[in-house]
């Protein structure tokens, strides 16, 4: 048999079936070649809710194409849904069961962290309490308060010692 194929306007493409160049044996196969819709990344992302934090997430909806996809991030995962993220970039390789290919980016955000400092000073032999721990010696000191958003914040504290303690018996 000898196969050609010829396109109509509007028709598709029907491939015609000829038993030899002699014969008037013909007979026409009609069929449509169909291509899939595109890949369709939407996306979706949560950021960061305290500065240093790690519970962003990212989870997108694929469509189009031909499913079954198959999902590559630049932090090597391969699902759809990365969680317990950091503040960074993500990079998303979407790949079809045809070999269609869509990417996206992402960049989840956090708030600057809750920090400041402060100075006190104490007399010798006095103590001051800093972090639930009784501090009698100069140095720096951080101390930190959580918040009920889950936020914590640190205040680092200089202490200065000054002056001697003497007692008389």
């Amino acid at each position: 048999n000898i196969f050609r194929h010829y396109a109509t306007k509007d028709s598709g493409y029907p491939i015609r079936c000829v038993r030899d160049s002699v014969s008037q044996n013909t007979g026409d196969i009609p069929f449509n070649i169909i291509t899939p819709s595109s890949i369709t990344i939407t996306p979706s992302s949560t950021n960061v809710n305290c500065g240093g934090g790690s519970d962003g997430t990212i989870s997108p909806s694929v469509t189009g194409g031909t499913t079954d996809y198959s999902y590559a991030w630049n932090n090597a995962v391969t699902t759809n849904t990365l969680t317990g993220l950091a503040a960074g970039s993500y990079d998303l390789t979407v790949t079809d069961a045809l070999g269609c290919v869509a990417v996206d980016s992402y960049t989840l955000t956090e708030p600057p962290a809750i920090t400041s400092s402060d100075a006190a000073s104490i007399n010798a032999g006095d103590s001051v309490l800093i972090g639930g721990v009784y501090e009698t010696t100069a140095g720096v000191y951080n101390e930190t308060f959580s918040a009920a958003n889950g936020c914590d914040s640190v205040v680092s504290i200089t202490l200065s010692v000054t002056g001697t303690c003497s007692f008389n018996v």
